[in-house]
């Protein structure tokens, strides 16, 4: 079984124990043309290449001339881009067909071999078993965390660039490896596009972990050392602690430094400090994880409106005009929310779920009554219009 070490709550491979795994392995394997593997359960798990065949013929299922037509070709596989509107500009996003032979390389790559990489276990986004609740719940101490600290990373898969993938994958190809240098560049080729990790891209999310995780346990030591909380969802990094460090210039410079020494920028136009609570994506952290009123304030109206039985019958008969005109007053917006009943069901199935998830995930049970009942309203107006 494959050894780690624990340093700070990272999981750090030790080269010495890993090769004498990988040899245990071997003699219990002989022959084995696997490599670097661990068993869990009836399972191999695949976490170092250790030949050329393994590559080509176990974790990718790809003959290599195959794949060398298919990288030539990129572009075709990526498609046009998409332009998603932000505050201060747009976000680029590829849509890869699930049919075609990149993403299915894309997706043996990420089951066979990267997600058997460890990450730090203070990242919570894209990584499997885990949700933003995870994100959130280390932060829920309230009487020793007053301090809280919100940092996000600007453009964060734009910054992770195929040097920094080629740096972080290198140690997962062995030196053995026959052909090693085409190797990786193949591998790193399959993972990126333009220079870069492409948003859109299967195995973009769980790279963007991989090459962050140095600085993650950066940024945990230095945490340490202050008696700080950090975890890590994606691109936003959150802080909690009891004293004032945290809202010192001096601590976001440091923390700059470190994410800086990766190309990775702060966007200090998100920054958020707070005392005694933060409000997060429409969660309120202190010492329990509920709601804010903001985040309830659609649903809430949209319950208060078809509380009425004349409301609820036009709903029923597919009529969602009134409904739209009235989220439109109370928001202030032009456009209409629901383009029809089914739509409007959809919605109110998919806030339900989100609710349940809510309960499940916090331990303040005079929120969870509240958020209940709301449950109990959302499906009793589903099963009315649903006929």
């Amino acid at each position: 079984m494959l050894l780690w070490q624990l340093s700070f709550g990272f999981y750090i491979p030790l080269k010495e124990e890993a090769e004498n795994a990988t040899r245990d392995m071997r003699s219990t394997y002989p022959g084995s043309k696997f490599g670097a593997f661990s068993i869990i359960g009836e399972k191999m798990k695949i976490w170092k290449i250790e030949s050329e065949e393994q590559f080509y013929d176990v974790i990718i299922n790809c003959k290599k001339e195959r794949l060398i037509a298919i990288l030539d070709n990129k572009k075709k596989y990526y498609g046009e881009k998409i332009y998603l509107p932000k505050k201060n500009g747009y976000r680029i996003v590829y849509h890869i067909n699930k049919k075609n032979d990149l993403y299915k390389i894309q997706k043996k790559l990420l089951e066979n071999f990267l997600s058997n990489i460890m990450i730090s276990d203070c990242a919570c986004g894209f990584v499997e078993g885990t949700n933003y609740f995870d994100y959130m719940k280390p932060h829920t101490d309230f009487y020793k965390k007053n301090y809280y600290l919100r940092l996000d990373l600007e453009n964060f898969f734009g910054n992770v660039s195929k040097d920094d993938v080629k740096q972080s994958l290198g140690y997962y190809v062995s030196k053995e490896v026959e052909n090693r240098d085409e190797v990786l560049d193949k591998l790193i080729e399959i993972l990126t596009y333009d220079n870069e990790i492409a948003q859109g891209a299967i195995t973009s999310p769980i790279v963007s972990n991989i090459v962050f995780r140095n600085l993650d346990i950066r940024i945990q030591k230095y945490c340490f050392k202050h008696d700080i909380e950090y975890t890590r969802y994606a691109d936003d990094l959150l802080f909690s602690g009891h004293r004032d460090v945290l809202h010192k210039k001096s601590f976001c410079k440091n923390i700059e430094r470190i994410v800086g020494s990766k190309g990775f920028r702060i966007n200090y136009s998100k920054t958020k400090r707070s005392r005694c609570y933060i409000s997060l994506n429409g969660f309120v952290i202190d010492d329990s994880i509920r709601l804010s009123r903001k985040k309830m304030e659609e649903i809430n109206r949209i319950i208060f409106f078809l509380s009425n039985k004349r409301n609820l019958k036009k709903i029923k008969e597919g009529n969602v005009t009134e409904l739209n005109l009235h989220i439109k007053e109370e928001k202030k917006v032009d456009c209409d929310r629901f383009n029809g009943k089914y739509e409007l069901i959809n919605y109110l199935n998919g806030y339900r779920a989100f609710l349940i998830s809510v309960v499940c995930n916090t331990e303040n049970s005079k929120h969870i009554k509240k958020i209940q009942k709301i449950i109990a309203r959302i499906e009793y107006i589903v099963k009315l219009i649903s006929y």
